[in-house]
């Protein structure tokens, strides 16, 4: 790859990423942020956009996991943290979520992904809600 070249995508990496996080239009920033290769405006986007739909773009892109994991614990969208428990590797942002999520939509999604056997049978036996529990039932060993 030419000078040339690099200088156009850096450009043009640039333009995305002022669009990602400019744009007035939620579709205009979702298509930016689908062809972002910029890491810190992805994080910046799935940490403060206004718009889930354009957080769980975002969430989506994202290969930092620190942010997917403060996106997972501190997001007030349910659908946003899903996104981003769906991205975590890690168990112990995983596990926190499926024993302490507010949202039952979301505690199912966390002990999914969970492979903590502890974490499953703790929301087994103590979940408060019967669809978790059997969610957690269902993975058990």
């Amino acid at each position: 790859m030419g000078v040339g070249t690099m200088k156009v995508q850096a450009q043009s990496q640039s333009t995305i990423s002022s669009v990602a996080l400019t744009d007035k239009d939620p579709k205009v920033r979702i298509a930016a942020i689908e062809q972002s290769t910029n890491q810190s405006t992805i994080s910046s986007v799935a940490l403060n956009d206004k718009n889930p739909k354009v957080r769980i773009a975002a969430v989506r892109q994202s290969t930092n996991q620190s942010t997917i994991s403060s996106v997972a614990l501190t997001d007030k969208d349910p659908k946003v943290r899903i996104a981003a428990i769906e991205q975590s590797t890690s168990q112990s942002t995983i596990s926190s979520v499926a024993l302490n999520d507010k949202n039952p939509k979301v505690r199912i999604a966390a002990v999914r992904q969970s492979t903590n056997q502890s974490t499953i049978s703790s929301v087994a036996l103590n979940d408060k809600n019967s669809k978790v529990r059997i969610a957690a039932l269902q993975l058990r060993e």
